[in-house]
């Protein structure tokens, strides 16, 4: 899962790097540990795609019942990579475990947000740029004109993305063991967490914003009740959002 939360899916390379080194790769055991390492790699891209589509969906929809109908086709690309940028920095974390769920299990991705470790800004943008990009193109693909070209072209841009000239170009190394791990499985510790955050939520939403969030169960509504009591919004710029 490191590997695949690294780079999106497992390559050869990272399959060797993976597999012990006394198994050599004539070995028809090696063979079939890196099918199964690529399946299990596979599957979680699926239920990383599939999730990113719900969340999407529902991002979309939220503003579409407080903006109107026209609101998506009247904004830029970069308005919309600030919006989704906004709600990817309302709950990082729980943003990370709802889209990236197996990846979640293994590497601890939480511990990237955490108020100890500053020094892992690096992944921060890496994330956060990454889901801006994704979310959308997965809108503009598969949600305003959905076609089974515009799904292949989501997932090739997932493939493809971490490959990227300005991924590059941050110079992120190639060790996904640089990834902070967990031990002992599936980790709960941001559960409270984002309990805390909807409570507080809850207390400064309107009854319809209220509404809005369980029906829809994200946590935008947050960010909806701030944006419709504020006329300038159209003109929202860009919130740290690296462009090509």
């Amino acid at each position: 899962m490191f590997h695949t939360a690294r780079n999106n899916c497992l390559s050869d390379i990272n399959a060797r790097v993976t597999i012990p080194d006394d198994l050599k790769t004539a070995d028809p055991h090696y063979t079939l540990i890196k099918s199964s390492l690529i399946q299990v790699s596979r599957k979680a891209q699926s239920e990383s795609l599939k999730q990113l589509f719900k969340l999407v969906k529902v991002i979309v929809g939220n503003f579409t019942d407080a903006f109107g109908k026209a609101f998506w086709e009247a904004i830029s690309r970069e308005q919309r990579c600030s919006i989704f940028g906004a709600c990817f920095d309302s709950h990082p974390i729980w943003v990370m475990k709802y889209y990236r769920p197996k990846e979640f299990a293994a590497v601890d991705l939480g511990a990237i947000w955490a108020k100890e470790t500053p020094d892992r800004h690096r992944w921060r943008r890496f994330y956060r740029n990454q889901f801006i990009d994704m979310a959308d193109s997965t809108y503009t693909r598969r949600i305003r004109t959905p076609t089974d070209e515009g799904l292949v072209a989501v997932y090739y841009l997932w493939k493809d993305w971490p490959k990227q000239q300005k991924v590059v170009a941050w110079q992120m190394g190639n060790d996904s063991y640089e990834l902070p791990g967990l031990v002992g499985g599936p980790d709960h510790r941001y559960e409270e967490e984002q309990a805390m955050h909807d409570r507080r939520a809850l207390e400064i939403s309107e009854p319809q914003a209220i509404e809005r969030k369980e029906r829809s169960g994200f946590s935008v509504f947050q960010l909806l009740y701030t944006c419709t009591k504020n006329p300038a919004f159209s003109r929202i710029q860009g919130l740290g959002y690296t462009s090509d």
